[in-house]
């Protein structure tokens, strides 16, 4: 998975490639907003991250919500498989904001 100034990509076993996320907005240090393609390219749903300074580290928000009739039916469905993928998305994200391979 990788970030580019537009979009998040994520590259599939055999090398592919196809568009996560649409970034709708990105406001350094403390928001990113997305069009989130995850599984239904048809049906997009929008994401919100926020980003606050802690005593500790940062402190992420993570909003996520359906957009369209369909979204919102397929929801309950949805909910578990984006819970269980957004360990890989921040790690993406870190990666990116650090400056690693593909930031």
């Amino acid at each position: 998975m990788r970030f580019t100034r537009d979009a998040l990509i994520q590259t599939a076993a055999d090398g592919s490639e196809w568009t996560m996320g649409r970034v709708l907005a990105w406001e350094p240090p403390h928001r990113l907003a997305l069009d989130w393609f995850a599984g239904a390219g048809a049906d997009p749903t929008n994401v919100e991250i926020s980003f606050a300074a802690e005593d500790s580290g940062t402190r992420i928000t993570i909003v996520h919500r359906p957009l369209t009739p369909e979204a919102i039916e397929l929801w309950p469905k949805r909910v578990a498989t984006f819970i269980g993928g957004w360990d890989a998305v921040l790690g993406g994200l870190k990666q990116h904001i650090e400056g690693g391979p593909n930031g």
